[in-house]
């Protein structure tokens, strides 16, 4: 009896690998099939696109290719045409979507997997009067949302100003999903001026300082800040670093920040302000009706005087802005400051 039982279970186990053996093959199949029709239907793919979407999307070539068991949509030479942009479009040298099968198919509709977008091309007004950068407006939190995986490689960020000054910077990022937990690695270089990394990690909306709960931490590096400076209007030569940490919980925010600067040539009107050595460490409250400003171990230099300070607390508010100090000298205040 027991062993007509046992023969009886492998007989289902090996007609259940067969016939898993089979469907497999048959979604093999049937997937290159589908994916070789891919770019030979082009131009109804993007149309099909561009009638769902904000936004007028044109491509140079569309291709498939199965990785594993995973259909992998690529797309190159590739133009976003946005409707509020006002100027040149957003152009991608490659984008490749990768379907995730087995959610897809618990989930009854397309789940996808992981983007990845390579040589981003991207220009972004700035205003010298204001400092603001008018930038197309991509919906990146969208994309955290449908995908566990974007990465962004070889992104040119083209930041000019409405004198026609312009700078270049390129980033690379990366973030992933799991469940309503985000991580996020980026980094951005301007040339050999400027350089900054961070990573960060926590839950909810990442690009929504009130909908995230979690910290990010990073480091700036200025070699020479002058030619990004000049983007935005100003006579500003910075060298030294920065390292910054950063904290959201419920919509407020504290953000410390660790200065080691060696040198700060500042010109404006017909005044220059320059220092040879600056070192600070700051604490910095964001909350829903003021900020909080702790700082201590504040060093600054000029020429042969040095003015230090052991701490200072600030508070601002909509209305006022109040400053305690530990004691100083005034005479050396006077000497680096003015």
């Amino acid at each position: 009896m027991a062993e007509r039982f046992h023969l009886g279970v492998a007989r289902f186990i090996r007609r259940l690998l067969i016939f898993a053996v089979v469907g497999l093959a048959i979604y093999v199949s049937s997937m290159r099939v589908l994916l070789n029709q891919i770019s030979e239907n082009r131009e109804w793919i993007l149309t099909q696109f561009n009638t769902a979407l904000p936004v007028a999307i044109q491509s140079r070539e569309l291709s498939g290719q199965l990785l594993g068991f995973a259909p992998v949509l690529r797309a190159q030479g590739i133009e976003l045409h946005l409707a509020e942009a006002e100027n040149a479009p957003v152009r991608l040298g490659a984008v490749s979507v990768t379907l995730d099968p087995w959610a897809s198919l618990l989930a009854l509709e397309p789940r996808f997997s992981e983007a990845k977008f390579d040589n981003l091309h991207i220009r972004v007004g700035v205003s010298t009067q204001t400092g603001e950068l008018k930038a197309p407006k991509l919906n990146l939190e969208q994309f955290s949302r449908n995908f566990s995986v974007v990465s962004i490689s070889n992104a040119q960020i083209l930041l000019v100003n409405e004198e026609g000054a312009s700078t270049t910077l390129t980033a690379h990022a990366e973030l992933r999903r799991v469940g309503s937990s985000r991580q996020i690695v980026a980094q951005a270089q301007q040339g050999e001026g400027v350089a900054i990394s961070m990573i960060g990690r926590g839950e909810g909306n990442p690009f929504n300082p009130r909908q995230f709960q979690g910290e990010f931490s990073g480091a700036l590096l200025m070699a020479d800040t002058a030619p990004l400076a000049d983007v935005f209007g100003k006579d500003l030569d910075v060298r030294g670093s920065a390292q910054f940490w950063y904290e959201s919980d419920e919509g407020n925010q504290e953000l410390t920040t660790a200065l080691d600067l060696d040198s700060v040539a500042w010109r404006f009107n017909e005044h220059q302000v320059a220092f040879e050595d600056i070192n600070a460490r700051v604490l910095t409250r964001f909350l829903k009706e003021r900020w909080d400003i702790f700082g201590e171990k504040i060093s600054i230099a000029a020429d042969t005087t040095i003015f230090s300070l052991p701490r200072f607390t600030a508070q601002l508010t909509p209305s006022e802005f109040t400053l305690t100090t530990d004691s100083f000298t005034v005479d050396t205040a006077d000497d680096v400051l003015v």
